[in-house]
This record gives C-alpha cells, structure tokens and sequence, in this order.
C-alpha cells in the first residue's frame, strides 16, 4: 500500500546535512506511515549514492528522483518526471518490489503512467508553491478532482499544500499529498511531520 504522505527532499531548505535532516524525521515518526523521495538534481550522482547509502535500512520507503542506476544501487524504488524513460522501461530493469511513482502535470500525463504501470502518480501543482511555478499555472482541484476519478492508481497531490489545504485534496479524491516546504521549511519539522501525518490520517 502506498503511504499517503510523499516528503520530497530539497536541499537548499535542509541545511548543510540532509542526511543527518533526514534521520532525524525517520527517528521521530512511525513508520510506514510515510515515505521518502529523494530528490536533488544538483548533486552529482555518485554523492547521491553515497547519501542513500549512508542512510541505511530506512525504516520507511525510499524513492530516488530519476536515477534508476542510484535505484538498482542501493536497492529502492524511482520516482520518475514526464521526460524520464517510459515506465514500462523502468519497470522492466528494476525488482518486482520496487516502487515507481512518476510525476504529471496534466492528465493525459497522469493516465499514460498508469497505462505503462507506474504504482502511483504525483499530479499538480494543484495549489501555488515556488518550486513548481516553473510548469506552469497550478491545475487546481477541479483537475484534480478529474484525475483521481480517472485512475485507479494513487494519487498524491503536490504544490502548496499544507495542513489547512490536505482536507481539500483528500475531499478531491487524492489518495494523500507529496510535500517539500511544509515539512522542511518548518520551524520544528518532527512537530510539523506528525501534525501533517495526523491530518492526513484525520482527513482534517
């Protein structure tokens, strides 16, 4: 079962240890109530290998960001974006097990992935957020709306969602929420996990 919540990394909020910022969310959740994308397009892959592996057995899901080679590595799933091979591709090079989420930003997107057998799409942004205003306007909740009743796989909203706007994904349809600046951009992120954690598990 997918977890309903996403924590996607970003390095410039994390500080100069995201490996050490990662843990510290992992020692102070329960796990598998989440999962983890690790995301960083900057680093160069072989740092990101060796952050992954200096994470260890996780205790919960781990996702890495477009790099199947970093996947089959360190023996975690991908999360693939709409220019990174086709899933079925991916699916074929990576264990049974493991998980391949695919971000979309439309729904033609959205139905493709699970066409090609993606476990669970990210869709949006749905809300305003400044790490995704680069894809354009967001898509709203009515396209969300669409989008879960278009697709059997989960569906885990994305972009400028906290608390206050995970009731409004989850009454669209969405099977959780895949979030960035709400967790790490917290004043407390152990805090902030858990009341995010407790929304979505809540529905309110």
């Amino acid at each position: 079962m997918v977890p309903r919540l996403l924590v996607v990394t970003d390095p410039a909020l994390m500080g100069d240890d995201p490996v050490g910022a990662v843990r510290d969310l992992l020692n102070a959740s329960v796990a598998p109530s989440w999962m983890l994308q690790w995301r960083d397009k900057a680093t160069p892959v072989r740092e990101t290998y060796a952050r992954l592996l200096a994470l260890g057995r996780a205790p919960v899901p781990i996702v890495v960001n477009d790099r199947v080679d970093v996947a089959l590595a360190v023996q975690c799933g991908v999360h693939l974006t709409e220019a990174s091979l086709p899933t079925r591709v991916v699916r074929s090079l990576l264990p049974e097990r493991a998980w391949i989420g695919r971000s979309t930003h439309s729904l033609d997107a959205a139905v493709r992935a699970e066409a090609e057998g993606a476990d669970y799409v990210v869709f949006g942004p749905v809300f305003d957020t400044p790490s995704k205003r680069s894809y354009g306007a967001p898509v709203g909740l009515q396209a969300l709306g669409e989008a879960t009743r278009s697709l059997r796989i989960p569906i885990l909203a994305i972009g400028g969602i906290g608390r206050d706007e995970i009731p409004l994904c989850l009454d669209a349809g969405a099977h959780g929420v895949a979030l960035i600046r709400a967790v790490w951009a917290a004043e407390d992120r152990k805090v902030a996990l858990t009341n995010l954690l407790s929304a979505l598990h809540s529905g309110t």
